[in-house]
């Protein structure tokens, strides 16, 4: 336990310095309109960023760009950020938190809008946590929020009980209309149920931009599938010891090696380049062993068969070293489901078997479809609803991997 425990933290201290590499080609042009190129610290920020890390070169020293410094910077993979002094409403989107006042708080900020439409007409997002805000702009004209609040509507009145009502304020559909208005769309009730969504609005205003012969520029950045399929094979070297504290002929039964199968379900989370993930991980694996105490003058004979199907459930950190190669360590909370299994002792008979939980850790190797994970399980005790006596189950496993999808 100590040497894996020492390995993981290795690990995870070179996480750290690979990610100092994390540098992407890119560019930012600076205040007197200078494009640089260089390398910027790729993100892939959830949020919108009010500074970023930048290299002129891969070998020289990461200088701070904030906002008062640079009209706009961008990536070669296509995402891109401009600067914007622009009046915005930050009203709260949580119930608890809303007013009775339909029309926007302005405040006047300097931050960076993440590009995500150009032509005749532009398309910008600005994202803080949960508020998640539209801007936009025609031709050279000057930077918009697109209108949408929540608020609380004024006491009503029905059945002589009065009530609250959550109400929209889609003033950004009346905007579109009168700022950019689409004569090529006849059906007015487009425009009418248009919802605040990005995949809606970069719609419209791709549909705009083709109306009046202007090209439309997209700016994303190319992830890979957020859900994965993985079938898995591996090993498990797996010992129990029982523990009787009213006598010594307590059963250490022998470590053994078994198969174990199952399935891997992940989620590769839409932020920091998809380092991040969650999974869920069922499989099936058994112990039998048998233990008898050459020392006693009795029987002494004890048996084991337990079989059953953990689901882990956890996180996971990728740390990619090519586009073929991976590494990742990932934790989780286990529960092991167990089915026609008994424990028996020479001296206290049949024991229950409870199903359990336990904490997981482990790291792998990943190349292309392919992967090698190693897993530490925590001890967990087998027969836990006893009080005069416990177990120490211990696991750990070789996992091979392959992705579906």
């Amino acid at each position: 336990m100590r040497l894996f425990l020492l390995a993981f933290f290795q690990l995870i201290c070179g996480y750290g310095v690979l990610a100092q590499t994390e540098y992407e080609p890119a560019y930012f042009i600076n205040r007197s309109g200078e494009r640089i190129e260089g390398f910027i610290k790729n993100l892939d920020w959830k949020n919108n960023p009010d500074r970023f890390r930048f290299k002129t070169s891969l070998e020289a020293q990461a200088e701070a760009k904030m906002l008062p410094q640079v009209k706009e910077f961008g990536f070669k993979d296509g995402m891109k950020y401009i600067y914007a002094k622009v009046e915005i409403d930050r009203s709260s989107i949580n119930l608890q938190s809303l007013d009775r006042n339909r029309n926007p708080k302005w405040s006047l900020e300097e931050v960076f809008l993440k590009v995500i439409l150009e032509g005749k007409a532009s398309l910008y997002v600005f994202r803080d946590g949960d508020l998640i805000l539209y801007f936009f702009r025609k031709d050279n004209g000057s930077l918009k929020q697109l209108v949408h609040k929540f608020y609380i509507k004024s006491n009503s009145e029905e059945d002589g009980e009065s009530y609250q009502k959550r109400a929209e304020n889609n003033d950004f559909r009346q905007q579109l209309s009168t700022q950019l208005p689409n004569t090529c769309i006849k059906d007015s009730r487009s425009l009418m149920n248009l919802e605040y969504r990005k995949k809606e609005l970069q719609e419209y205003f791709k549909r705009y931009n083709d109306c009046f012969s202007s090209v439309s520029t997209t700016y994303e950045y190319k992830r890979e599938d957020l859900i994965r399929a993985k079938l898995l094979l591996g090993v498990n070297r797996s010992s129990l010891y029982v523990n009787i504290f009213t006598g010594d002929n307590n059963p250490d039964f022998s470590p053994q090696v078994a198969l174990n199968v199952g399935f891997e379900l992940e989620y590769r989370l839409p932020f920091n380049k998809n380092k991040w993930s969650i999974f869920i991980q069922p499989s099936y694996s058994n112990y039998s062993q048998e233990f008898e105490n050459p020392n006693s003058i009795f029987s002494s004979r004890s048996t084991v068969s337990y079989n059953y199907i953990a689901v882990p459930m956890g996180f996971r950190y990728y740390q990619f070293l090519s586009s073929e190669h991976q590494i990742f360590i990932d934790a989780a909370y286990a529960g092991f489901n167990t089915f026609n299994s008994q424990l028996f002792t020479a001296r206290r008979g049949f024991l229950d078997m409870k199903s359990t939980f336990t904490a997981q850790f482990g790291m792998s190797y990943q190349y292309k479809k392919w992967s090698f994970e190693f897993m530490y399980l925590l001890n967990r005790d087998l027969i836990n609803s006893y009080t005069t006596f416990d177990s120490e189950f211990q696991n750990m496993s070789l996992t091979l991997g392959y992705r579906l999808f």
